[in-house]
């Protein structure tokens, strides 16, 4: 199995915002973005059958399996991907 390290990051020390639309962004945003089930849970009684652990796992096994970390990414993926783990450190 695959092992994910879910990492939260702080926006604002982010170069790469200036530079692109906020769709390209996508799944990183400017602003903090928070939601919970609660209302759900509490409301309808839903009860979660997934867990993002598992799922990130699974996605990242099939990404992996279609080749996907065989391809090269350019030097702007990487040095986004180097910024945001790099403003992990202050967190």
């Amino acid at each position: 199995m695959v092992q994910i390290k879910v990492l939260p990051y702080d926006p604002s020390k982010f170069s790469h915002w200036e530079a692109t639309t906020e769709v390209s962004l996508f799944p990183f945003r400017k602003e903090t973005f928070i939601t919970t089930p609660n209302k759900a849970k509490t409301l309808l009684g839903w009860k979660p059958i997934h867990n993002v652990e598992d799922d990130l796992a699974a996605e990242v096994a099939v990404y992996q399996a279609k080749g996907g970390f065989d391809k090269a990414w350019g030097s702007d993926e990487l040095r986004w991907d180097e910024e945001l783990v790099q403003s992990l450190a202050s967190v």
